[in-house]
C-alpha cells in the first residue's frame, strides 16, 4: 500500500512535464519565420509589386515626341504611362499651330516689302463707258506696269482739277477691302471716275491730273500725271465727281458709278 502512494507523484510529474514540452513544441512552430502565412503574405506582395513598376511603362511617351513635359509625365504608378502620353500630344500640336503661325506671318511682311509704284513705270489710259449718244460721264482709267518689278498701288488715285476746291472723294467700300493692289509687269489695274454727278461747280477739263498716294492715305505723293480723257473736246465736271480705289477687275469697279 505504501509503495503505490510513493509511486503516483512521479507518475502526474511525467504527465506534467510532457505537457509542458508539447507547449514549447508548438509555441516554437508558430514563431518560425518560414511559416506558411508569412509565405503567403510574401507572395502576394511580390506579385504586386510588377503592377506598381509597370506604371513607368516607356512605350507611350513617343506621342508627345515634340514635348518634353510629356516624358517626365509617364513616372507616375499605374496611371503615369497615360499622363505622359496626353501631355506629351498637347505640346507637340502647340508647337505645330505656332509654326504655322510663323509661317503665315512671314508671307504678310513679303507683300508688304514690295515697292510703291512709280509714274515712270506706268501708262495710263482712259476710256468712256457711256453710249454714244449720252454725255461722257463715266470714265475707265487704266494704269499698267510697264517696268520690269511689281510693284504696288495704293488706295485710290488722288485727283484735283485745277481750280476745284477740293480733291475728289473715294466712293465707299469700293476698295473690297484691300489697301493696295500688286501690279506685276504688264498686268493693268483699273479706277472707275464718275466726272460729274450733278453737283456745283462745273468746270470743263480736258485731261485728269493724277497723283499715287503713299502706304498711308496723302502721304508719298507722287508727281502729277495728266491723263487725257476720252475723245478730243473738253469734258463738264462738277463738285459731284467721285472715283473708286485701285482694283484688278473693272467690272466691279464700275458698278459703284454706272447708276450715278
Amino acid at each position: 500500500m505504501n509503495t503505490s502512494a510513493r509511486k503516483s507523484p512521479r507518475g502526474l510529474k511525467t504527465y506534467a512535464l510532457g505537457a509542458a514540452a508539447v507547449a514549447a513544441i508548438l509555441t516554437a512552430t508558430a514563431c518560425d519565420p518560414s511559416g506558411s502565412d508569412d509565405t503567403k503574405s510574401s507572395d502576394k506582395a511580390s506579385a504586386s509589386s510588377p503592377a506598381q513598376s509597370g506604371g513607368t511603362a516607356p512605350s507611350k511617351p513617343a506621342g508627345g515626341s515634340d514635348g518634353t513635359d510629356g516624358g517626365s509625365g509617364g513616372s507616375g504608378a499605374n496611371s503615369g504611362s497615360d499622363t505622359g502620353s496626353d501631355t506629351g500630344s498637347g505640346s507637340g500640336t502647340d508647337d505645330g499651330s505656332k509654326a504655322n503661325g510663323g509661317g503665315d506671318s512671314g508671307g504678310s511682311a513679303g507683300s508688304s516689302a514690295i515697292a510703291a509704284c512709280e509714274t515712270k513705270d506706268l501708262s495710263f489710259g482712259t476710256e468712256s463707258k457711256d453710249e454714244p449718244s449720252e454725255d461722257v460721264r463715266h470714265i475707265l482709267i487704266t494704269v499698267t506696269n510697264t517696268g520690269s518689278k511689281k510693284c504696288n498701288l495704293y488706295s485710290y488715285p488722288d485727283i484735283h482739277f485745277n481750280g476745284a476746291r477740293q480733291a475728289i472723294s473715294m466712293i465707299k467700300d469700293s476698295d473690297g477691302g484691300e489697301k493696295f493692289l500688286t501690279l506685276e509687269p504688264g498686268k493693268d489695274g483699273y479706277a472707275a471716275l464718275l466726272l460729274s454727278g450733278g453737283g456745283m461747280d462745273t468746270m470743263d477739263v480736258k485731261n485728269i491730273p493724277v497723283r499715287l498716294q503713299g502706304a498711308q492715305p496723302g502721304s508719298g505723293m507722287s508727281p502729277t500725271v495728266n491723263v487725257d480723257l476720252p475723245g478730243e473736246e473738253a469734258l463738264p465736271m462738277d463738285d459731284g465727281a467721285r472715283v473708286t480705289a485701285w482694283g484688278p477687275a473693272e467690272g466691279f469697279l464700275l458698278r459703284f458709278i454706272m447708276d450715278l
